[in-house]
Formats: structure tokens, sequence, C-alpha cells
């Protein structure tokens, strides 16, 4: 179901049988690192993909979530030595989640009354993907602009 590469990160690939708006589409694939990556490869991974968050898992299962912020907070910010520190150490372990079968509506005002930018989106039990607020923000523009 996914693979790693050299840096430990996994790529899942979630082929979901319900018809999945454009927006969330673009974010359907989960890069995620195991919770014993370190800092620098956690680091890495977000960089390689241009992404601003990343699912921390142990064994195969949401564990937490590591954002750039959790990063230059948590170690950058109070002098950590970085190279000793894991995933386990800095990720936020009390992970808000939005469920796909919400709609787009109900995730966008749940995200608006959170202090995240990033959030997992499950299909019941499973992350399935990540949604933004750039994300959001594409989907309004897209609504607005095709609307009669």
């Amino acid at each position: 179901m996914g693979k790693k590469n050299s840096t430990g990160e996994k790529i899942v690939k979630e082929k979901l049988k319900k018809h999945v708006p454009f927006a969330l589409r673009v974010s359907m694939d989960i890069i995620s690192v195991d919770e014993s990556a370190s800092v620098s490869e956690v680091a890495k991974v977000l960089e390689k993909n241009k992404i601003g968050a990343v699912v921390v898992t142990c064994e195969g299962c949401l564990v937490g979530i590591i954002s750039e912020r959790d990063i230059v907070h948590r170690v950058v910010a109070q002098e950590k030595a970085y190279a000793k520190l894991t995933a386990k150490d800095i990720m936020t372990t009390d992970v808000v989640t939005v469920n796909l079968e919400e709609g787009l509506k109900a995730i966008h005002e749940q995200m608006k009354n959170l202090p995240f930018r990033h959030l997992p989106v499950r299909n019941g039990n499973k992350v399935v993907g990540m949604v933004s607020n750039r994300d959001l923000m594409y989907l309004r523009r897209l609504k607005t602009i095709h609307s009669p």
C-alpha cells in the first residue's frame, strides 16, 4: 500500500470509491514520517514535497502531526540540539482531524475556529488526506469564479 524511501517518508496513496471534490484531491496523497524519524529528516520531507505539515505514524497509525511552525517553535526558538531529536519529541499528539463525509463547508467552518493551518482528513477511521487553509481558499475562489 505504501513505500518507504531513503528518508523514511511513507507515501500512501488511497483511492476513494466516492467522489472527492477537486481541491481535496490535490492533497489526497498522504506524506508521513515514522515517529522515529529525525527532525532533520522531517524538515527534508517538508522541503522536498513543498508542504507545511506532515503526518507522524507509528506502525502505520496516526500518532501526531508536525508543521514547519512546530520545528521553529519547539526546536529553533528553544535552541535545542536538533540532531538528537525525533519526530516523537516535537510532534503535536492531540491531533484534530476532519471527516471527509462532513463536506467542505463544515470543514471550512471547523478550521476557522482552530489555530491550525493543516488538518488530516479521515474517511471513517482512516486518514486519507491533508487539508490546508490554502486548499480551502483555493476552493472558495473556484466556487466564486464558477458560481452563476
